[in-house]
């Protein structure tokens, strides 16, 4: 794959991202990590694939690491609260004013 296309990858990754921060629901913020997530992973592999010997690796593993756990803490409070989606929104909505 060409360089310029990964770094298109990247920019889809930062704006699904940024959509999941700036829009206050858990479907948005569920969705930017879980391809936060996914996406370092890959990179990181993609590392140890290459060059074992890289430190990038390690560090997108960390990263991936971060968002999956991000996504995992946002889905157990979510149930932990026993809201559902519309409730859930209002709450995380008033909590932001």
């Amino acid at each position: 794959m060409p360089e310029w296309a990964w770094g298109l990858v990247a920019i889809i990754t930062g704006a699904v991202t940024c959509y999941g921060v700036l829009r206050p629901s858990y479907r948005s913020l569920t969705m930017g990590s879980a391809v936060v997530a996914w996406y370092w992973t890959l990179i990181a592999f993609m590392y140890f694939w290459g060059d074992w010997e890289s430190t990038g690796g390690i560090s997108a593993l960390t990263f991936a690491t971060y968002s999956a756990f991000i996504y995992l803490n946002i889905k157990v409070n979510k149930r932990a609260m026993g809201l559902s989606e519309t409730e859930a929104n209002m709450r995380l909505k008033a909590k932001n004013y």
